[in-house]
């Protein structure tokens, strides 16, 4: 899959190819679908309405993101793992807004369909959501990296001779 990624990624004439025989969908399955099926629960978080005595809406943001982070330390503590879902939050924005984000009509179209689904889903609350995300117990029980790490020995260089 990495080397087929690779070589799409180097052209967009290619990229589009790949879409078209699928690679969107084996994308979707892979980071979506099937662990969003595997997942304990998705959840929703949004903003409260704001009261004048709580100040601006940045603030209100602020304060939003502390929580949001103390939300995703607790689970961690508790040996759960959160993944945020925001391109779906993107999307639907750009789907309620009617906002130009690609030239592709069908990816448009799709993200108008996806904020209906919203809309009618969370009903009202809907506008309010600043964050998606899915919760549950990690598939491996220690961390690793995604990426890859030189050895120690690679990143240490020797001293460069001083003056004597």
């Amino acid at each position: 899959r990495l080397k087929i990624m690779r070589w799409a990624l180097r052209d967009w004439a290619r990229m589009r190819l790949a879409n078209k025989l699928g690679g969107a969908v084996t994308a979707q399955l892979q980071m979506d679908y099937l662990p969003g099926l595997a997942c304990s629960a998705f959840f929703t978080i949004g903003l409260a309405k704001l009261d004048a005595q709580l100040g601006s809406r940045v603030e209100a943001l602020l304060r939003a993101g502390q929580s949001i982070q103390r939300f995703w330390l607790t689970a961690t503590k508790l040996g759960l793992a959160i993944h945020p879902a925001l391109a779906v939050l993107a999307f639907a924005h750009y789907g309620e807004t009617a906002e130009i984000f690609t030239a592709d009509a069908t990816a448009r179209a799709k993200a108008g369909s996806l904020a209906t689904s919203m809309r009618k889903m969370l009903g009202p609350a809907a506008a309010d959501v600043i964050f998606i995300g899915r919760i549950g117990h990690p598939r491996l029980k220690r961390p690793f990296a995604r990426s890859t790490r030189r050895p120690l020995e690679q990143l240490i260089e020797p001293e460069a001779a001083g003056p004597n």
